[in-house]
């Protein structure tokens, strides 16, 4: 084999590991955010759930109503599903969005 034919397989060897490597990181940094903001997102729900309890609690405790919040109105939620549960463990309410 001449000396072109074996640089020419180290070059795009190197280039493919390269590449490869690249696309993991990638991957790897996108998972890692995709579940950092999601994380943020529960943590930003459950603050809005609870700061609108702690305001209006004449309204909240005394409803009878499913739909108390509103939260099956929300179908456009794709990764949470959020629970209302009052102190004896029945749901309230529940978003019915497309989460999986």
């Amino acid at each position: 084999m001449s000396l072109k034919s074996r640089l020419l397989i180290y070059i795009n060897s190197l280039l493919l590991i390269t590449i490869i490597i690249g696309l993991l990181a990638i991957l790897i940094i996108s998972q890692k955010n995709i579940r950092d903001e999601i994380l943020s997102t529960q943590s930003l729900a459950v603050f809005a759930i609870e700061n609108g309890i702690q305001k209006n609690p004449e309204f909240y405790l005394f409803q009878e109503d499913d739909d108390t919040f509103g939260l099956s109105e929300l179908t456009e939620l794709r990764h949470l599903q959020i629970q209302f549960i009052n102190s004896n463990g029945r749901i309230i309410d529940e978003t019915r969005g497309g989460f999986k």
